[in-house]
């Protein structure tokens, strides 16, 4: 049986981890945990889990290993994917030969005497303040800071208009256009924290006029660019304002990366019983996504600066309000153009 067979196979959250702490491997049992895919985590220092431990204790652990330890366990903090910190058991393993020298491998258990409630309900509050707080700050402190380097920018560019250099030109108005953009992206950022640090509200939620109001709200630009479709859609359980911005956003995307003339938008739904709920599948018939993007579609910021049309949080965002419903969202490979999924629970 190969490694990634034994890790699949095993039944606790595994990680192999090479000589420089990176991860080299994972089972799903621990992608399930941390709520990050395989290729998400591949070749990130294995603190991208989620974990919010002592770094002096965890490095402690690690040269114990080196010196010829066989094993450590140290208690640790997981942020979970729907932001409640999980109390577990790390435990690190260096690995005998034929594994290369320095592979670890790292296992998660829950903790042996565990959180308690009022603990656990307290380090949530903690978790849920602080996001606020960050959220407040984005919105305001460092928008304003933002600001006025735009609005110095500007100036300097107003009044020794004709004046510079071509080069010295080209650079400010470089510098003007990253100033506006910035303007733009912190409310945007604002918004994703702030939605982190809300519990979903489940109800009865019908569909079919979520997708209305996701649609009307875009500018009409976008609504423009976009010839929209969907199944009968049912009434779930779900949290309204939640689904409404992930429709939202996969309808921007599909308007903003597409060929000339209108993009053709549908919406699929369809019950999902082996995974306890509803399936839907958003696909497009634009020119699909680039390749090199795949493997971090779902992290803030993944496309880099100029990667795209948008700002950079858009299938973050989804992400972040699926898994607040308890559901999963993902890149359907095998489609033409874009084909976003994701599943709900009843």
């Amino acid at each position: 049986m190969d490694a990634g067979a034994w890790l699949e196979a095993a039944p606790w959250p595994l990680a192999l981890l090479d000589a420089d702490l990176r991860l080299r491997a994972t089972n799903q049992r621990l992608c399930v945990l941390v709520g990050r895919t395989s290729a998400e985590l591949a070749q990130q220092p294995y603190h991208a889990l989620g974990g919010a431990g002592d770094l002096e204790r965890e490095h402690a652990a690690v040269l114990a290993l080196a010196r010829g330890a066989l094993a450590v366990e140290l208690d640790q903090r997981m942020v979970t994917s729907d932001g409640r910190i999980l109390a577990v058991r790390m435990e690190l393993l260096a690995l005998p030969p034929p594994a290369p020298a320095g592979e670890l491998l790292l296992c998660l258990r829950p903790a042996a005497a565990g959180a308690s409630t009022a603990a656990q309900a307290g380090a949530d509050a903690l978790l849920r303040r602080s996001l606020l707080q960050a959220s407040a700050c984005a919105g305001h402190d460092l928008r304003e800071q933002a600001r006025l380097a735009a609005c110095f920018l500007g100036a300097l560019t107003e009044h020794h208009q004709g004046e510079l250099p071509a080069a010295a030109s080209a650079l400010l108005s470089h510098a003007v256009g990253h100033a506006d953009r910035l303007l733009t992206m912190l409310p945007a950022l604002a918004d994703y924290l702030r939605a982190a640090a809300l519990p979903a509200t489940r109800a009865p939620t019908d569909c079919g006029a979520v997708v209305a109001r996701a649609h009307a709200r875009l500018d009409a630009r976008l609504r423009s660019a976009i010839e929209l479709s969907h199944d009968p859609l049912p009434t779930i359980d779900a949290d309204a304002s939640a689904l409404e911005e992930v429709l939202v956003q996969l309808l921007a995307n599909a308007a903003l990366h597409h060929h000339p003339g209108a993009v053709r938008v549908h919406l699929a739904c369809q019950r999902a019983p082996a995974a306890g709920g509803w399936q839907f599948a958003c696909a497009d018939d634009g020119p699909g996504l680039p390749a090199a993007l795949l493997a971090r579609l779902f992290q803030p910021f993944a496309g880099g600066p100029g990667a795209h049309a948008g700002l950079g949080l858009g299938l973050a965002r989804c992400r972040l309000e699926i898994e607040r419903m308890g559901g999963r969202i993902w890149h359907d490979n095998a489609a033409a153009g874009t084909c976003i999924r994701f599943s709900l629970p009843d």
